[in-house]
């Protein structure tokens, strides 16, 4: 009994560890096989279902480039945008001028009749004729105290509220056109620097330089 009793021992512990090592080794399919959890991997989405994005506006800013405008009144082109730059030429009052930027400041670019810049202020619509980059100077006869504006740099002549460099500057005359003196024959005053002024009413009132005294070269000239 003892013998078989010492041998119980070891058949015993054989099948506890039989038992042991069959529950370790349970196949992972039939542990899994119940497993919802394992079933329910999200579907890929098909390609159609996809959100599209929203395409991209484009916005294209407008330009002035090119386009017509005419003087106001008389006015000057700047070589620079500001009053203070030197002075191109004048434009007469509807005379054309091409854009060349959008403007900035008060003041925008052009590229006819001459390259320069004017102040946006003085410009409005167009009436149709293209602007000429070399007009002919017409001088016409506007009666007593008509004068034809011939200074020697074909520029044109700044009208300025008082006679000296520094005043305020009302606007501008063209080289070609007439102006109307306020008397004749003129009365002059010598600024600082010696040079003459004269006092003229139209097309815009103030004065403008008429030249140096016991020089033959003067700004103003008689109509014909």
């Amino acid at each position: 009994m003892q013998q078989i009793r010492e041998l119980g021992k070891p058949i015993a512990l054989l099948a506890v560890l039989s038992i042991a090592v069959g529950g370790i080794n349970v196949p992972a399919s039939a542990g899994n096989s119940n497993s919802p959890s394992n079933n329910t991997s999200s579907p890929k989405a098909s390609p159609s279902a996809q959100p599209k994005p929203a395409p991209s506006a484009t916005v294209s800013a407008g330009t002035l480039v090119g386009q017509c405008r005419a003087a106001k009144r008389s006015i000057f082109i700047y070589s620079q945008p500001n009053t203070t730059s030197k002075s191109v030429r004048t434009l007469a009052a509807g005379e054309q001028v091409t854009l060349a930027d959008n403007g900035s400041a008060g003041f925008i670019a052009i590229s006819l009749p001459a390259p320069g810049f004017v102040e946006a202020k003085d410009l409005t619509a167009c009436g149709g004729k293209t602007p000429n980059p070399n007009p002919t100077p017409t001088p016409t006869t506007s009666g007593n105290g008509c004068r034809l504006v011939a200074d020697k740099d074909k520029i044109g002549l700044k009208v300025r509220s008082q006679p000296n460099t520094s005043s305020t500057v009302n606007g501008g005359v063209a080289y070609g056109t007439t102006v109307t003196l306020k008397t004749d024959p003129p009365e002059y005053s010598k600024d600082n620097d010696g040079r003459s002024w004269v006092e003229i009413t139209a097309p815009l009132s103030g004065w403008v330089a008429y030249g140096y005294p016991g020089t033959k070269a003067t700004n103003l000239v008689a109509c014909p």
